[in-house]
């Protein structure tokens, strides 16, 4: 499956719109795509509780403040097509499954931002683990 709304709507998030512009969602791709770019939570594939990448997204965007008052966000997932697309502002829905925010069932792949654009998160799979990373931009003076 290749259509990043139905992606977004098969892992439990409602589609609320678009926003922002197709340069933004590449820059945050780009930044979590760099060699130097380094996870701040790893989850084994072979880790027992099947909730364990839910758990640790949860965790992080609630210490970043991801999320905004409602709960909305935007997001990239990798699809055919996203990468000449704006964000799509969502919000999890009571059944949200982070592991299946990719082209394929399990296996997540996506950026996401605060509405502001100040906290970044990218989610992918990388060798036998599911990675976290998270990038603060700090504000001008």
């Amino acid at each position: 499956m290749t259509d990043p709304y139905e992606i977004v709507r098969r892992a439990g998030f409602e589609v609320l719109g678009t926003e922002g512009t197709v340069d933004e969602v590449r820059d945050v791709w780009r930044e979590f795509s760099s060699a130097s770019a380094v996870p701040t939570v790893r989850i084994a594939d072979d880790d027992p509780d099947p909730s364990a990448v839910d758990t640790a997204w949860t965790r992080v965007v609630t210490s970043t403040g991801l999320l905004s008052s409602a709960g909305e966000f935007l997001l990239s997932v990798s699809a055919t097509g996203t990468h000449d697309a704006a964000w799509l502002r969502v919000r999890a829905g009571a059944d949200a499954r982070v592991l299946d925010l990719g082209p394929y069932t399990g296996e997540p792949d996506f950026v996401a931002t605060n509405m502001g654009r100040e906290v970044s998160v990218a989610v992918t799979s990388e060798e036998d683990e599911t990675w976290i990373l998270v990038s603060v931009r700090q504000g001008e003076d």
